[in-house]
C-alpha cells in the first residue's frame, strides 16, 4: 500500500505581560532534544497525554505518530491555566510543502484538528513558538493528545440528578440550568430519552418538545440506587459508558437530593457503583459532581476504570454563575468543552482554568488512576474519553469568547501604573475575540473589594452566590473588539477585578484577573517608643469611626453603649467587675488569615520592628512562605488564621488595612455582648462550638469528651454555632488575639469608664494583652473575660489577631 507522510506545524503566539497572576509552577520539557523531524518524540494515538514546553523563543518541538489508512485522528492541544501559550496548528503533506490546512484561531488559546489518514504511514507534529522573547521563569507549556477514532461509539446510560436542599432556594434555577444543559448535550450527541434517567423536583421540558423529560419528580436515595443498580445494567458495557452527573448543594461526603433528610453519601454511592460493575463487567464509569465539598467523594469512589470529577476540593465551596445562563461556574465551562468535542480531560482542564481564574479558593479535582488522589498523574484515562471517543460517549459546538488582554488605565491615557489615586475614575478595558466575530457577546467585570474574604468552606454547603458584589458591564467600542467601562475606587487597598465574557450561546470564556492598587502605600514607621525622661510615650487613643451607610464587608457592627467588663469568678486580674461605655465600632468577623497577611507582606515586606521581623518566617509553625519574590500562604492554609506574628506585625497589618488593633474593652464587648456572657454563645461551656484543647490536643489537660478535628488551627469561621452576640467568629479558641493595651494585672481597679485603653507605664518592654484563648487552651482559658499577655516581640503558633475600625 502506498505510504504518505503528513506534517503538522503548531505555532505558539506569546502574549507577554498580559497575564496578571504569577504561575504557580513551571512545566518541565522531558522530551528534548526533539528539534527536527529526525528526533521527533513519539506519541501514541490512543489519547495518551504528553506535556511539552518551550525553553527559548526559537525552540521547536517535533512529535510523530503512526497512522492507518482510512482512520480519523483527533489532535488536541491545550495550554494549562498558568501557561502563556496561544496555539496555532497547520497540516503539511511534507516537510517543505505549503500547509494543506491551517487553524489560526485567535478566539481560543488551544487548537484542535481532525485528520483522515489517506494511507498507512507516520504523521509529524511540528510545534514552534513566535519570535517574542520568553519571560524568565514563565510557563509556556501545553498538553498534546492524539486519538484515533476507529469506530462510532454506542450510547450508554446517563443518570442526571438535579437535587434540592430547601424550598424557595434562590439558586434552584441555577441547578436546573446546569442539568438541562447536560441533558440537551447528550441528546445532541446520540443519546435517546430511554438512555437518560433525569431526576428533578419539577417536571420541565429542556428538550423543547411535547415529550416528558423528567423521569422522577422526587429525587431520593432509593430511586437513585435502583437507577444505578437496575435501570442502567442492560444499557452499559465495555463499549457503552455509564455516566452519573450529580448537581446540588452538599457538605463533606454528602450530597443533598431533597433537603437534609434525603441525601446520598460517598459510601452509598460507591456500593451502588460496585454492584453495577459486577453486573456489567468492563463498563467505563464517569462520575461528575457539582457541589460544595464534592472533592470529599474522590477518595471513597476512586477505583480502576472509574473517572471521578468534582467541581471543587474536599473542604472548598463551589460558586454559582450569575450572568446569562445562570448555572455553576465549573459546570458551565465543562459542559461547553464537551459540546465542542473536547475530551473529558481537556474539558476538565478548560473548566478548571476558568474556575481557578475567577475563584482561587475553588479547585476542581480529578482522579482517573484509582489512587484516590488528584495529582499530576491523573488525566491519562480522561484524555481518552469524550463524545468523539469510542467506548465512552458517541459523537462540535461553539467556542467560548476569549479575553486576550485586559488593563486598567487612567481616563484618556493608555499608560498603566502601579498605584492609582483614591477617587480617580479609571477605565477598565479588554479585547475579546470569538469564533463568531459579529456575535452578541456580553462582557462584564466583577469587583472584589480590598477587604473581601472568600466564604468559609466549613460553614458553607450551598453554591456561593456573589450577586451582592459590584459588577459592571463593559461596552463594545466597535474598535478592534475592545470592550470598556469606568469605575471609581473610593478606598485605599488592593482590589481584584475578574473580567468575564459569555457569547449568545452561553459559552463562558476563561476569565481574566487583574489586580488594582489604589492609594500609595503608607510609609509605616517602626513603632518604637522612646523615653528621654521618666514620662512614658502614650499609645494614641483610638479614633472613633463614624457610622457609615453600610457595614464594611466581613466586619460586624458593635453599637455604642455600656457593657459589663470582667468577672468575679475568674482570675484576680479580671476583677473588679465594672461597667464600661464604648463608642460605636466595627470588628472583623474573622481572624486575619494567612492569605490576607501574605498580600500585606507582598506590598510592605516583612519589616523589622522591635528588633524582630513582623512574621517569624523561619519558625516551623508558620504557614506563609516566600516563593520567588512573592509571599504565599501554604497550600491548604489560606483560610487559616495567620500565626507567628508579633504585636508590631499585627498593628502594622491593621494600619495598612486602614484599621487598628482593638482595645481590650472593645474585644471583650464584641465577644460577650451586653449580657455578661461567660462564653461567646452563652454561660455554659460547649466544646463543639470552638477549637480548643480536646482529644486532638497532646497536653495533659485535654478534654477527651470532644473532638473538633484539628490538632492546631482551624479554618476561620469553622464554628458557626460559637459566634458572639454580634456575629463574630472564633472569639473563643483557635488562636489567641493581640489587642492594643499594655498588660497590668491591677488595671481594672483604675480603668476609665469610657473608651478605656491601658497606657500606664507602657514601654517597648511591657507585655501586651492577648484575648480569647487558643487551640491548646482548656475551657477556663477561653472565657470571654480571660486575660493573657506576652512580650510585643514574641510570636507563637497559637497567637494571631483581628482588626477594628
Amino acid at each position: 500500500m502506498l505510504s504518505k507522510t503528513i506534517y503538522l506545524s503548531i505555532t505558539v503566539i506569546l502574549l507577554l505581560g498580559l497575564y496578571s497572576q504569577s504561575p504557580q509552577s513551571y512545566a518541565q520539557n522531558n522530551y528534548e532534544p526533539n528539534d527536527d523531524c529526525g528526533s521527533a518524540t513519539a506519541i501514541e494515538p490512543d489519547g495518551t497525554r504528553q506535556t511539552h514546553t518551550f525553553i527559548t523563543a526559537a525552540d521547536e518541538d517535533w512529535l510523530s505518530f503512526s497512522v492507518i489508512s482510512g482512520t480519523e485522528y483527533l489532535v488536541d492541544i491545550q495550554p494549562p491555566l498558568q501557561s502563556l501559550a496561544d496555539l496555532i496548528v497547520a497540516a503539511y503533506d511534507g516537510c517543505n510543502t505549503v500547509p494543506t490546512d491551517t487553524k489560526n484561531e485567535t478566539f481560543t488559546p488551544g487548537a484542535r484538528l481532525r485528520i483522515l489518514a489517506p494511507a498507512d504511514g507516520t504523521y509529524y507534529l511540528k510545534i514552534t513558538s513566535a519570535l517574542n522573547p520568553l519571560e524568565p521563569q514563565t510557563d509556556y507549556s501545553y498538553y498534546v493528545t492524539v486519538q484515533d477514532i476507529p469506530q462510532i461509539a454506542q450510547p450508554g446510560a446517563l443518570i442526571l440528578v438535579a437535587g434540592r436542599l430547601r424550598t424557595a432556594d434562590p439558586l434552584q434555577q441555577n441547578i436546573f440550568n446546569v442539568t438541562d444543559e447536560v441533558y440537551k448535550l447528550f441528546l445532541d450527541n446520540g443519546y435517546t430519552r430511554e438512555e437518560i434517567y433525569y431526576m428533578a423536583h419539577e417536571d420541565h421540558n429542556p428538550g423543547n418538545d411535547s415529550l416528558p423529560d423528567v423521569d422522577n419528580i422526587d429525587p431520593n436515595p432509593v430511586d437513585l440506587q435502583n437507577a444505578i443498580t437496575q435501570w442502567a445494567v442492560d444499557k452499559v458495557g465495555p463499549n457503552r459508558a455509564f455516566t452519573l452527573y450529580l448537581m446540588d448543594h452538599g457538605t463533606e461526603n454528602k450530597i443533598y437530593l431533597d433537603g437534609t433528610g434525603q441525601t446520598v453519601t460517598a459510601d452509598e454511592l460507591n456500593a451502588w457503583l460496585t454492584k453495577l460493575e459486577q453486573a456489567a463487567p468492563g463498563v467505563r464509569i464517569n462520575v461528575i459532581i457539582e457541589a460544595c465539598h464534592s472533592g470529599s467523594f474522590v477518595k471513597t469512589l476512586s477505583k480502576s476504570g472509574r473517572l471521578i470529577m468534582t467541581s471543587t476540593a474536599s473542604a472548598s465551596v463551589a460558586y454559582a454563575s450569575i450572568q446569562g445562563k445562570r448555572g455553576a461556574i465549573f459546570s458551565d465551562a465543562f459542559v461547553n468543552g464537551l459540546g465542542r468535542g473536547m475530551s473529558l480531560f481537556n474539558s476538565f482542564e478548560e473548566a478548571r482554568s476558568i474556575t481557578e481564574s475567577a475563584h482561587k479558593d475553588q479547585q476542581p479535582w480529578l482522579d482517573d488512576n484509582g489512587d484516590g488522589l488528584y495529582t499530576a498523574e491523573d488525566g491519562q484515562e480522561a484524555a481518552k474519553r469524550g463524545f468523539a471517543y469510542a467506548g465512552t460517549f458517541p459523537g462540535v459546538g461553539n467556542y467560548p469568547p476569549y479575553p486576550m488582554w485586559a488593563e486598567v488605565v487612567e481616563q484618556n491615557s493608555s499608560t498603566q501604573q502601579e498605584f492609582f489615586e483614591i477617587g480617580q475614575q479609571l477605565n477598565i478595558r479588554t479585547r475579546v475575540t470569538d469564533d463568531t466575530p459579529n456575535g452578541n457577546i456580553t462582557v462584564w467585570v466583577r469587583i472584589y473589594p480590598h477587604d473581601y474574604l472568600p466564604p468559609v468552606a466549613k460553614d458553607t454547603e450551598t453554591l456561593v452566590d456573589e450577586s451582592d458584589l459590584e459588577e459592571k458591564l463593559l461596552n463594545d467600542q466597535d474598535v478592534d473588539t475592545v470592550y470598556e467601562g469606568t469605575h471609581t475606587f473610593t478606598e485605599r487597598g488592593t482590589y481584584q477585578l475578574v473580567i468575564y465574557a459569555r457569547d449568545e450561546d452561553g459559552a463562558l470564556g476563561r476569565p481574566r484577573r487583574l489586580t488594582v492598587k489604589v492609594g500609595k502605600p503608607k510609609m509605616y514607621l517602626p513603632n518604637i517608643l522612646v523615653y528621654p525622661t521618666s514620662t512614658p510615650t502614650p499609645i494614641p487613643t483610638p479614633t472613633v469611626t463614624p457610622t457609615p451607610t453600610a457595614t464594611p464587608i466581613n466586619m460586624a457592627f458593635v453599637p455604642a453603649g455600656e457593657f459589663t467588663m470582667g468577672s468575679d469568678s475568674g482570675e484576680s486580674d479580671e476583677k473588679p467587675v465594672h461597667t464600661v461605655s464604648l463608642d460605636t465600632f466595627y470588628i472583623d468577623k474573622y481572624e486575619v488569615t494567612n492569605a490576607q497577611y501574605a498580600t500585606f507582606l507582598n506590598e510592605q515586606g516583612n519589616q523589622t520592628e522591635g528588633g524582630v521581623p513582623w512574621l517569624d518566617a523561619a519558625d516551623s509553625s508558620v504557614e506563609i512562605h516566600q516563593q520567588g519574590d512573592q509571599w504565599r500562604a501554604d497550600e491548604g492554609y489560606s483560610n487559616h488564621p495567620v500565626v507567628e506574628v508579633t504585636w508590631y506585625g499585627a498593628g502594622a497589618y491593621c494600619s495598612w488595612a486602614d484599621k487598628r488593633l482593638p482595645t481590650e474593652a472593645e474585644w471583650e464587648k464584641a465577644a460577650r455582648g451586653t449580657t455578661a456572657q461567660t462564653y461567646p454563645w452563652g454561660n455554659t461551656f460547649d466544646g463543639s462550638r470552638l477549637n480548643f484543647c480536646d482529644k486532638q490536643c497532646i497536653f495533659s489537660w485535654a478534654d477527651q469528651n470532644y473532638d473538633d478535628g484539628y490538632k492546631d488551627t482551624a479554618p476561620i469561621g469553622s464554628y458557626p454555632n460559637g459566634v458572639s452576640p454580634y456575629g463574630v467568629y472564633d472569639m473563643a479558641g483557635n488562636v489567641e488575639e493581640w489587642v492594643q493595651d499594655c498588660y497590668n494585672s491591677s488595671y481594672y481597679g483604675d480603668s476609665p469608664d469610657t473608651n478605656p485603653i491601658n497606657e500606664s507605664l507602657c514601654s517597648s518592654s511591657i507585655s501586651r494583652v492577648l484575648r480569647g484563648g487558643s487551640y491548646f487552651d482548656k475551657s477556663s482559658d477561653v472565657r470571654t473575660t480571660a486575660r493573657s499577655f506576652s512580650d510585643p516581640t514574641s510570636s507563637y503558633s497559637w497567637m494571631g489577631f483581628r482588626c477594628v475600625r
